[in-house]
């Protein structure tokens, strides 16, 4: 009797070890990145928190949460962060950047929002952080207070096309003299394939400056994208580790639930495979699954055809 209850109790035991094991799942985490502007009037850096959300807040649920360092100002920076998702999650998504911070008797408070953004948490998703940076020369009359300028990025001269992102320029006080600023000024903009102007407005002229380029990647510290193109994903495809047909992964890239664009940095040798970015790694996918992105920011800018490795 008492090896049979030794024996039950073992069983039960073992029962509930496996009862309690965590059953395995093939679904993963999504990493997103994230571009942004925010300010820093202060002479040190600041630690700010950084959310993505399914909403703009106060809605919507947080799906990730961390924080990031903005740099000694003062100054208006282009940044980016990065934050994993922990499940899977398919729709739209909001990064947040916010704190309040105080140094001396100064308290300042800022709430930046970004997105919102179409993911693919299947796999991996990357948001391409791009930005323009052009310089101006500003004088400011005596007997001026403190001030500032809003600097925008448009498709089109004359304040005309599409606007494609703003930013705040900042200007001390004057006292007796005329004070002639001579500034530098990132804007973070979407992407846009084709050439941009800027202007500053506030200033006493809104003269336009350009035409510039749209330069992205680099304040993600990828890839420098200056050449590349977007392509629109037309039906699943395996993702290659090389620009081989046996080189196929088990990573497929799915249309749904919406429509995929990837950056495209060129071709391979053969001109069968295109060299395709995902979340700062690069990868193969053949010619025929990706045409020209057509949305209202590429308009079907034809995809790069240099030969890359």
């Amino acid at each position: 009797m008492k090896r049979l209850l030794a024996l039950l109790i073992t069983f039960a035991v073992l029962l509930t070890g496996f009862a309690l094991t965590p059953t395995p799942t093939s679904a993963q985490g999504c990493t997103v990145t994230f571009g942004f502007t925010y300010p820093n009037p202060f002479n040190i850096s600041l630690t700010a928190n950084v959310q993505l959300r399914t909403e703009p807040p106060p809605g919507g649920t947080v799906l990730a949460s961390g924080t990031v360092i903005i740099p000694a100002g003062p100054g208006t920076f282009t940044l980016s962060t990065t934050l994993t998702i922990a499940s899977p999650y398919t729709g739209p998504v909001y990064g947040r950047v916010f704190g309040s911070f105080t140094v001396g008797a100064f308290t300042f408070t800022n709430d930046s929002l970004a997105g919102p953004f179409s993911t693919d948490c299947g796999g991996i998703s990357t948001f391409e952080n791009c930005a323009v940076t052009f310089s101006f020369t500003y004088t400011k009359p005596p007997g001026n207070p403190a001030s500032s300028g809003t600097a925008q990025v448009r498709t089109a001269p004359g304040g005309g096309g599409e606007l494609l992102g703003t930013g705040t320029v900042s200007f001390a006080a004057t006292v007796t003299t005329p004070v002639t600023f001579n500034q530098s000024v990132t804007v973070a903009v979407k992407p846009y394939g084709g050439p941009v102007w800027a202007r500053v407005i506030g200033v006493g002229s809104d003269s336009d400056i350009g035409p510039l380029k749209v330069f992205c990647g680099q304040q993600l510290g990828c890839f420098d994208l200056r050449g590349a193109g977007q392509g629109l994903l037309t039906r699943p495809t395996p993702l290659y580790w090389a620009p081989r047909p046996d080189a196929a992964s088990t990573v497929v890239l799915d249309t749904q639930p919406d429509a995929k664009t990837y950056w495209v940095l060129g071709v391979d040798a053969t001109r069968r495979f295109y060299k395709i970015i995902i979340a700062c790694n690069t990868y193969w996918v053949p010619v025929d699954v990706l045409v020209p992105n057509p949305d209202n920011v590429w308009r079907g800018a034809p995809l790069p055809t240099n030969v890359v490795d």
